[in-house]
């Protein structure tokens, strides 16, 4: 028992750009905790990237939601349409064209519309 080693578990640094990384630990409550939690899953974020944005810029900024996003997409592919209609409207002025141009009117105020629901 005298020769026996006794070894010491040493604790692995981890290293980011040749700098060690240091730990902050903090205590939250369990419902401060799941705010946190849920705010970081909202932006998109780990907990720690979440923590590390707020501590350095007061503020941390969400991602669009689903409904956002699918807005943007309708906006984006109507954008299309009304510069191939602006273009054709430019050459030559015919009925078809003019309804085409009724038509995107009529779903863009519809996005509006829903975009202004999902808000409030």
């Amino acid at each position: 028992m005298e020769n026996e080693k006794h070894t010491i578990k040493k604790r692995r640094r981890s290293f980011r750009d040749g700098e060690p990384i240091k730990d902050l630990h903090i205590l939250l409550s369990k419902d401060e905790h799941c705010k946190v939690k849920a705010d970081a899953a909202l932006a998109g974020h780990s907990i720690s990237l979440h923590c590390k944005k707020l501590l350095f810029t007061g503020k941390v900024v969400a991602r669009f939601s689903a409904s956002e996003l699918k807005a943007m997409r309708d906006l984006s592919g109507l954008s299309t349409n009304v510069n191939q209609i602006a273009k054709r409207l430019n050459v030559e002025t015919d009925a078809l064209t003019i309804a085409m141009a009724e038509d995107v009117i009529c779903a863009l105020k519809k996005i509006l519309l829903e975009a202004q629901e999902n808000k409030n």
